[in-house]
């Protein structure tokens, strides 16, 4: 849990495109690891929420072969979703 964050970033690369342009007063967020049947790898759902916030993200980080999409006003919700080994 973090207290008066703000994040702001906007990129487009080989490796990332994405904007995440946010602030709020308390954040807090966590993630779960699923492994896949039969394979090395890994799900990775994620979830984070904001009180007292206001902003916006949409990114896809190809490195970390990740995808997150949030929306907050006042209060908010994000998810994530990814591959891990």
């Amino acid at each position: 849990m973090e207290a008066l964050t703000t994040n702001s970033k906007v990129e487009v690369s080989k490796e990332y495109i994405g904007a995440n342009l946010q602030a709020s007063v308390v954040e807090a967020d966590g993630s779960i690891s699923i492994p896949l049947f039969f394979s090395d790898w890994n799900i990775e759902l994620g979830g984070e929420v904001n009180v007292v916030s206001a902003g916006a993200k949409a990114e896809i980080d190809i490195k970390k072969k990740k995808i997150s999409l949030g929306l907050s006003f006042v209060v908010g919700l994000g998810l994530s979703i990814g591959l891990s080994k």
